[in-house]
């Protein structure tokens, strides 16, 4: 798995690119493909929280 954190806006756009692959078969729970999307999700969703918060959460 070639993951790595997300700490850069280059980061967060290399992120972006290798989960929007996913979108169109979202790969099946506890397979490989499963585990890199989410891990990939959650890098993402924490990266999000930290530099985009919304408003009200």
């Amino acid at each position: 798995m070639d993951l790595r954190p997300i700490r850069t806006e280059d980061d967060y756009d290399w992120a972006l690119n290798e989960i929007a692959r996913y979108f169109e078969a979202q790969p099946e729970p506890g397979t490989p493909d499963g585990d890199r999307f989410d891990v990939l999700a959650a890098l993402i969703e924490d990266y999000e929280a930290k530099h985009y918060p919304v408003a009200g959460t």
